[in-house]
């Protein structure tokens, strides 16, 4: 065989690799997607180890088993605040056992307060890994908490997807809305990357129970994240079958106040996509004759139609919430929006209720959630 055709041969050959090779990338990637996306096991530990409230300082909470319409058993925590004196029995027992950790259905009586947060956690680790954000809301702004582990995640049975995991918001929603104490309560839904998505999916399906959605640091779509994420696969985005598409979900939410938390040097997932969520938001409540925005004006740290955007010029992707300034957005917007007519007024508009960032244990806390992320790596941080 003649050089030429030895060169001709090799270059072939190694077309033929680079293709299979390129195909093969291609087909793994659609095939294992979902253990990309939701790396549910870091940091290690995480499907075995799940902290509890009492070891945050919230003693008084019930674990919960949420069994979905497609009957996955999925784990919760449901920590009540309580507002007033708790009833006899309620009582009682306290006095026994101080208010300790109380399994399902005895959770102590009496008046809670009447807002509750149904907190949507990001993709890597499980719910007790939130606990100090949970215990800011808790403490600070004095509503009950309800939050979960999606399925796959933590204690819960099942395995993560896109579907399953919106079945599981609203299998938790379901559940406050029905309990006892929590069902006259005013639901603000928080989540934070893909929990962001998650509480956009629950809210806009849900707007005449819902009072308020904050969400921080999710994207437009996953398939229009990953030529931000993995650029080498940027044409390959339509085999996504993990859409999230939460610029849709967004827009077909016309009068819910919304407020939308992004981190300036948000490594993962572009600051710009914050921003066409914030544009993709208020188009959609504009007045008629009013002009539609790109995302180029420089007011968007201001209130439109009930959307409210602040952007913290130096949070990153998993720490803006330990960005000062973070909890001080939040008790505004609250205080604006959800603090009105007389429901969670007096709790949340108290001037004796101080900033979060002003006591050093909440920063400490803050920042153990920061690390946790950090251990799953970047896949981890959505």
């Amino acid at each position: 065989m003649a050089l030429t055709d030895w060169i001709q041969w090799i270059i072939k050959a190694s077309s033929y690799i680079g293709l299979s090779a390129l195909a093969g990338g291609v087909v793994l990637l659609y095939a294992c997607q979902n253990s990309l996306i939701y790396p549910a096991n870091f940091p290690a530990g995480s499907r075995t180890v799940v902290a509890t409230p009492d070891e945050h300082g919230m003693p008084e909470y019930e674990a919960v088993t949420i069994t979905t319409p497609d009957q996955v058993k999925i784990q919760a925590y449901y920590i009540p605040h309580h507002t007033g004196g708790l009833d006899s029995s309620a009582a009682a027992e306290a006095a026994v056992d101080g208010l300790r950790h109380r399994t399902a259905g005895r959770v102590a009586g009496g008046k809670v307060a009447n807002t509750t947060v149904l907190f949507c956690h990001a993709n890597a680790g499980n719910m007790g890994h939130r606990l100090p954000i949970a215990k800011v809301f808790h403490t600070r702004f004095r509503t009950n908490v309800v939050m979960f582990s999606y399925r796959g995640y933590g204690h819960s049975e099942g395995s993560p997807s896109e579907k399953g995991m919106k079945i599981d918001a609203q299998a938790a929603l379901d559940w406050t809305l029905a309990h006892p104490q929590l069902k006259h309560t005013k639901v603000i839904v928080y989540g934070q990357s893909i929990g962001g998505a998650v509480a956009i999916n629950l809210a806009a399906n849900n707007q005449e129970t819902i009072a308020a959605l904050i969400v921080e640091n999710t994207f437009l779509t996953l398939r229009k994240l990953i030529p931000s994420v993995m650029p080498l696969i940027r044409h390959f985005t339509f085999l996504c079958h993990q859409i999230w598409d939460s610029e849709t979900a967004i827009a077909s939410i016309p009068r819910m106040p919304i407020l939308l938390l992004s981190g300036g040097r948000d490594e993962l997932i572009p600051s710009q996509q914050m921003l066409a969520l914030c544009c993709a938001a208020r188009n959609a409540r504009r007045r008629k004759g009013e002009r539609k925005i790109d995302g180029s004006e420089a007011t968007f740290e201001t209130d439109s139609n009930g959307v409210r955007f602040v952007r913290f010029p130096s949070g990153t992707h998993n720490e803006t919430c330990v960005q000062p300034g973070y909890f001080d957005a939040i008790f505004a917007f609250w205080s604006s929006f959800v603090a009105v007519e007389g429901v969670g007024k007096t709790d949340v508009a108290s001037p004796s209720v101080p900033k979060a960032e002003s006591e050093g244990t909440t920063s400490s806390g803050l920042a153990g959630v920061v690390k946790v992320v950090r251990q799953g790596g970047a896949s981890a941080s959505l």
